[in-house]
């Protein structure tokens, strides 16, 4: 009788780039995207959720999470810090659904101005996507907003 193993990897290898060794995943997105001006990573599902607060915080930047849905303890949409000018973080841009979804929950935010005491919308600009992921040729890569 064989002697059962300790673990075993399962799922994609974002959890391995973001846990293990983030080292690759960060020099990457510096890289990448030293020349963008942007003050957010803002990202979707447990990919977003395990890559960008690693990034951000090697990067020094704010990050907020879009929730595929929202629980029954919090009614956001969006949890995070969100900065003056965001990106879109993703590890593969296939149709762009994603991206579209996380832009349209991005445009609804609204922030509480405690000088007029009103809410008002969040003013933050989208300038790109950046893609960390290599599928099916596709390299890393910045996108910019047109």
């Amino acid at each position: 009788m064989s002697k059962p193993m300790d673990s075993v990897h399962v799922g994609a290898n974002y959890f391995d780039q973001a846990f293990e060794d983030p080292s690759d995943l960060i020099d990457m997105a510096r890289k990448t995207l030293k020349d963008v001006e942007y003050d957010t990573m803002v990202g979707t599902g447990l990919s977003g959720s395990l890559v960008i607060p690693v990034l951000a915080h090697a990067l020094d930047k704010n990050f907020a999470i879009v929730r595929k849905e929202r629980s029954l303890h919090d009614t956001s949409e969006v949890v995070g810090r969100i900065g003056h000018r965001w990106i879109f973080v993703d590890d593969f841009i296939a149709t762009g659904a994603t991206r579209e979804k996380v832009i349209g929950a991005m445009s609804t935010l609204i922030t509480y101005n405690p000088r007029t005491y009103e809410n008002v919308p969040l003013v933050s600009e989208y300038v790109g996507t950046y893609q960390y992921g290599t599928m099916y040729g596709i390299t890393k890569r910045f996108i910019p907003s047109h």
